[in-house]
């Protein structure tokens, strides 16, 4: 017989369950050493449970109520190859031209923010590693590295992808700084004018005034490697091209990240567009498109960047193989 005074858990305390489960289920596999073979492997292989900033790369979409994902994976899945065959292959050459420019690869780093978060100087290891494979690196607006300290460090084909903010001075600045060091493309965001309801980091404690509990020292107990590179690195990274925003002379990565959302120009359109290009004279990327009525605005941009940016924020955002 039931207890009459049993609390039933609500649908979303069950989701929240199962989400734990399957990252400490993907945790335990990690150290018995299954080997990651797919990209959904190691998404599963990464993170420990709800809390855990393993958890913020990982990518809860499927887990929680965002279907956009489903959408996008849905799109590329109706994609098939149609092999050529007697073709000479002994010697393959992978090399092509983007925007105008030589890359090894028909590949550019697209910008994340915060890895420094999940591997101190991941940012920088990864723009050499770009430059070692002849392909464009795309730094975010928030790295956490500097816009100089990547050209100075990881010469190569560099661009920036910019918020374009309310502070309309600070965003001027961060477009001159990536122009004085010698970037090759501004990739500007329009996708996300505002920023939303971001279920997964509610879900997983990212809110402000963020106070870290149990689940995050367990987490840093369980990735002890992870917590000593953190500490000897200084510390939680900071996004370090956001200093200066809103006052704050200290861009702390939990409190920054979490409210940069507040920070977005809603009233960014073709004439802030026109402004940009005029600022800009070398090559300018559109990111976020999704439907062919951006063709209205080419005139102002030398390329288009199908993205799905603001899939953070709000579902059921239309795939954009469309």
């Amino acid at each position: 017989m039931k207890n009459k005074n049993e609390v039933r858990s609500s649908p979303r305390e069950d989701q929240s369950r199962r989400a734990d489960l399957l990252c400490a289920a993907a945790h335990l596999m990690r150290l018995k050493g299954y080997a990651a073979t797919t990209i959904r492997d190691m998404a599963n292989a990464v993170g420990m449970g709800s809390g855990s900033p393993f958890c913020h790369f990982r990518n809860k979409q499927e887990i929680l109520n965002e279907v956009t994902l489903r959408g996008n994976r849905a799109a590329f899945e109706r994609i098939r190859f149609a092999p050529r065959v007697l073709r000479d292959v002994a010697e393959v050459d992978a090399a092509t031209e983007i925007l105008g420019g030589p890359s090894k690869y028909p590949l550019v780093i697209a910008p994340v923010g915060g890895i420094g978060m999940g591997w101190p100087g991941g940012d920088l290891a990864i723009a050499r590693a770009a430059a070692s494979y002849g392909i464009p690196f795309t730094l975010s607006t928030a790295a956490t590295v500097s816009i100089e300290e990547i050209a100075d460090k990881a010469p190569g084909r560099l661009w920036f992808q910019l918020y374009v903010l309310h502070d309309r001075d600070f965003t001027d600045r961060l477009v001159e700084r990536a122009g004085a060091a010698g970037y090759e493309a501004l990739v500007v965001t329009v996708d996300l004018p505002v920023g939303g309801k971001r279920e997964r980091d509610t879900h997983n404690g990212l809110i402000l005034p963020f106070r870290p509990g149990w689940r995050e020292m367990l987490a840093g107990i369980a990735h002890p490697s992870w917590a000593l590179r953190i500490a000897a690195a200084g510390g939680i990274p900071e996004l370090v091209n956001m200093r200066g925003l809103a006052g704050r002379q200290r861009a702390d990565m939990m409190s920054t990240a979490s409210s940069v959302g507040q920070q977005h120009d809603a009233s960014f359109d073709d004439r802030g567009l026109a402004r940009l290009r005029d600022m800009w004279k070398r090559k300018l990327i559109v990111k976020g498109v999704s439907r062919a009525t951006i063709w209205a605005s080419a005139a102002y941009f030398s390329g288009m960047w199908p993205a799905r940016r603001a899939a953070c924020s709000i579902t059921c955002v239309c795939e954009y193989l469309v």
